[in-house]
């Protein structure tokens, strides 16, 4: 590993970082380590409190889906957590990169976590925290509109728009979100749902007894759905941990639909965060009567939890989303160096890149 604050850092780091914000909060700390514990359930209580709760952010979802070296920069307040950030941290180029913590995974609104009341003294930390680095490059995936961190990163930041997430407001269950989308999409989530009565087929709710089963059913549907081009199966082992976990802790929903003979034919997992939802991923069979995707989203909806106010129906595909809903929400991807050797290993980079380019242009 890199040198970080001019010295060597073990695997499982205890350095500390003092005196690093205002004098408001003279007592805080930062704290680098590869284990969250024993902070695993504060970290998910102040994801809850979020201006944007994303399950992204949840510990469950980056300790399933990391795969380089896990970096949580925590602010604490002696033995209590008052904010901070999760990165991966791997070798590129020969220079240290840090990157978001599970990257391959989708990231959705990522963004440092900070407690009520505490946000600017965490943002003081984390920012003299950044500018402690000896060399880095900094590479960050699904970066939220109104992330802080845009604010505690030092230097310049290279950022490139990311795809939206669309979203829709819950209230009052199905009937209180109908009336506000169009008159056709009304129409049509009807009919599904009337075709999936009148022909005997079943929707549901999974207990978490038979979570099991209904990933496993997930895992074929992608496969019959999508084939080779299914961008979950390849990382689904990852996922699957993470939602067992998940549901262990009423922090995700899976949706079935079953033909009459109890068989199922569609899958939805929905992953929630505070007063967030996401549905996340689905997968449906050939033979499952048609709308039954627009069926399962209108019973997601009527049963959600009473505290989840907007679905987060995430990125990509938008042409249909945004039927469903009324908030666009924007992210970016931000890249920065820190220190002339990263710096110069970024612009060598950037030079054989626009090569490649020119070449392939002139073809």
């Amino acid at each position: 590993p890199s040198s970080m604050e001019g010295r060597s850092e073990p695997s499982v780091a205890t350095d500390r970082l003092v005196g690093a914000v205002p004098r408001t909060r003279p007592t805080l700390e930062v704290v680098v380590t590869s284990a969250l514990e024993p902070h695993q359930e504060e970290w998910d209580h102040l994801v809850d409190r979020q201006p944007l709760p994303t399950h992204y952010l949840r510990s469950w979802w980056l300790l399933s889906g990391v795969r380089g070296e896990p970096l949580f920069v925590l602010v604490k307040e002696k033995d209590d957590l008052r904010g901070g950030l999760a990165l991966e941290r791997d070798q590129w180029h020969g220079v240290s990169r840090m990157r978001t913590m599970a990257t391959d995974l989708w990231p959705t609104h990522y963004d440092l976590i900070a407690e009520p009341g505490y946000e600017e003294a965490v943002c003081h930390a984390l920012e003299a925290w950044f500018r402690s680095l000896r060399s880095c490059v900094l590479d960050l995936r699904g970066v939220g509109e109104g992330s802080r961190l845009r604010k505690v990163i030092p230097g310049a930041l290279r950022m490139k728009p990311a795809p939206a997430a669309y979203c829709a407001s819950l209230s009052g269950g199905l009937e209180g979100y109908l009336p506000t989308v169009s008159s056709n999409l009304r129409r049509e989530i009807r009919r599904s749902i009337r075709r999936i009565v009148e022909t005997g087929h079943q929707m549901r709710v999974v207990p978490p007894d038979a979570a099991n089963r209904s990933l496993e059913a997930l895992r074929s549907l992608q496969w019959e759905q999508f084939g080779s081009h299914s961008v979950l199966l390849p990382v689904f082992d990852r996922f699957a941990q993470a939602v067992r976990t998940a549901i262990s802790r009423h922090d995700a929903m899976l949706l079935e639909l079953c033909d009459p003979k109890g068989d199922v034919l569609g899958v939805d997992v929905w992953l929630m965060a505070g007063r967030r939802a996401e549905g996340f991923a689905h997968g449906l069979a050939k033979s499952a009567p048609p709308g039954s995707g627009n069926a399962l989203i209108a019973f997601g909806i009527e049963n959600a939890p009473p505290h989840i106010v907007e679905l987060d129906m995430g990125a990509y595909h938008g042409e249909w989303k945004k039927r469903w809903a009324s908030v666009e929400r924007r992210s970016f991807d931000i890249r920065s160096t820190m220190g002339l050797r990263a710096r110069g290993v970024q612009a060598l980079v950037n030079g054989v890149v626009a090569v490649r380019r020119r070449r392939r242009q002139k073809r």
